[in-house]
């Protein structure tokens, strides 16, 4: 938003010390800042109480979510960890290289997301369509 009121408005959701960083500079795996999203459906006869019951399954815990910011600054250290220690040669493509297998084995040691096993919609992708488009 361009208008200073609503700007500060905004502000009022981040903690105290992420309210003087510019949008660029926070962290994007520890910054808090505006968590809101709102969702509009509009429709004839919908069951309000269920759609938030469905939509308040989606939403992370505070385990899950302490779980997720661990797991990206894990990420995030080891990704910068594995780039520095390749040093620089005379030849970047081998550099590259070298640089790619370290943050892949960077990357193994992390190991994947912590909520990925937990994800009821992975299963989503295995589900056969329920129809055919007419030729």
């Amino acid at each position: 938003p361009e208008d200073e009121d609503d700007i500060t408005k905004i502000l009022l959701d981040f903690p105290p010390a992420e309210r003087i960083l510019e949008p660029e500079e926070r962290n994007p795996f520890t910054a808090i800042g505006d968590r809101r999203n709102e969702v509009v459906f509009i429709g004839i006869d919908l069951k309000k109480e269920l759609l938030e019951a469905a939509l308040d399954t989606c939403l992370l815990t505070t385990a899950e979510f302490a779980a997720h910011t661990a797991w990206g600054r894990a990420r995030s250290e080891k990704f910068g960890e594995a780039q520095a220690s390749v040093p620089d040669s005379d030849n970047a493509y081998v550099d590259e290289e070298l640089r790619s297998v370290a943050i892949d084995r960077a990357m193994e040691e992390v190991g994947s997301h912590p909520l990925i096993a937990e994800d009821p919609f992975s299963q989503w992708d295995m589900m056969p369509c329920e129809y055919e488009e007419e030729e």
